[in-house]
């Protein structure tokens, strides 16, 4: 018998929306704002450990398709680079979808080949953020390093040390409430430990290079988030968190468009609170009109060439002109269209390696094959 949807889950990722609006919302902000929006800095944390935790259903499907999609999904994820990097040439660095693809694709293996327990992920995951405070910036430099290691000054994310938050998002969904408290309040202890071991000219919040202030304050975060949406038996589905968190990668693309138009034209001198506020609700109504506008095209996204086609688009935008404004929405306009169908190209490649035999009688049970992976936004359990 299957278990019933987890609303909780999208709640979640519903909250690391806000808290993402407010982290890219506004560059010059000081004050309580300033407060607020360091506080936005924690955003991915909620969106990748509930996206870790979706993996954890897809590891009973064949590995070559699974392996395959995930390699599109981070290419195609290049869209949204370029809307913080139009020249994506120049500086090819790994964001969102390519840490989500490379840390989802890793639980699934693990989940597969090893069925490791709850504390084993517990322990990986503080392992990983301990290699990486203690020997990361030893390794030296290698082709491809931006995209597994942290190197100098950099604002991009890499394997290590983010997929230790991938490893916490599933013991923190397989532990009770109780232990979730536990570790919420160890986190808190160790947040106030690193905070009087650091020296008071060194920068204690370090979001990209992960530091020991930023983890542990991400595990503060982490676990009391799961202890408490978790507390709510029942969310109504008409709560705003829900439709951002079933939407999550959509809302990516809107909000970071929204925000190159608020730069474009310079409206950071308005009060931050109500940049903060338009920019959520213009977000909102932006999303609606672009799922209302997929509904109409949604068919198209069945065949391979489309998906060929999307993916050349977005990888030859960024050569084929200079010009930021346009490679930004024209990014943007692909990546939505990439963000409101992605589950469809799981089904095209999943097709790819589905085998049909010659004979109608031996025909093999194709059900799991041909159905989609379980998406980001489907976070249930």
């Amino acid at each position: 018998m299957e278990k019933k949807y987890d609303h909780s889950l999208d709640a979640m990722k519903g909250f690391s929306c806000l808290l993402m609006m407010m982290a890219h919302t506004g560059l010059v902000f000081s004050g309580s704002s300033r407060s607020l929006q360091i506080i936005g800095e924690l955003a991915p944390i909620l969106f990748f450990a509930v996206s870790g935790i979706t993996s954890i259903f897809q590891s009973k499907k064949s590995v070559l398709p699974l392996i395959a999609y995930y390699f599109v999904f981070a290419v195609i994820g290049l869209s949204y680079n370029a809307l913080w990097r139009p020249y994506i040439w120049s500086d090819p660095v790994s964001d969102v979808p390519q840490i989500v693809a490379m840390s989802v694709l890793a639980i699934i293996l693990l989940e597969k080949y090893f069925r490791p327990g709850r504390y084993v992920y517990l322990i990986l995951g503080v392992f990983l953020f301990v290699l990486h405070f203690g020997f990361t910036a030893k390794v030296p430099s290698f082709p491809g390093k931006q995209f597994f290691i942290p190197e100098g000054d950099y604002t991009y994310f890499t394997f290590v040390p983010w997929f230790s938050i991938f490893l916490l998002g599933v013991f923190a969904y397989r532990s009770r409430r109780l232990v979730n408290l536990i570790c919420g309040i160890a986190a808190a202890c160790g947040l106030a430990a690193a905070y009087a071991l650091t020296p008071r000219e060194t920068e204690f919040l370090i979001k990209y290079n992960m530091s020991p202030g930023y983890f542990f304050l991400s595990l503060v975060l982490l676990f009391m988030s799961f202890a408490l949406f978790r507390l709510i038996r029942q969310y109504s589905l008409k709560n705003p968190l829900l439709f951002l968190g079933k939407h999550s990668f959509l809302f990516l693309y809107v909000h970071v468009f929204l925000i190159f138009i608020l730069t474009y034209f310079k409206l950071y001198s308005i009060n931050v609170y109500m940049v903060w506020a338009g920019v959520l609700l213009v977000s909102y109504i932006g999303m609606n009109a672009v799922l209302w506008i997929n509904r109409y095209v949604e068919a198209l996204f069945k065949y391979r060439l489309v998906w060929l086609g999307l993916m050349l688009l977005i990888l030859l935008v960024p050569a084929a002109t200079d010009s930021y404004g346009l490679i930004v929405t024209s990014e943007a306009v692909l990546g939505m269209a990439f963000a409101c169908n992605y589950k469809k190209l799981s089904q095209v490649i999943f097709s790819m390696f589905t085998l049909v035999p010659k004979s109608t009688n031996l025909q093999p049970d194709t059900a799991e094959l041909s159905r989609p992976i379980r998406s980001l936004k489907d976070t249930g359990n």
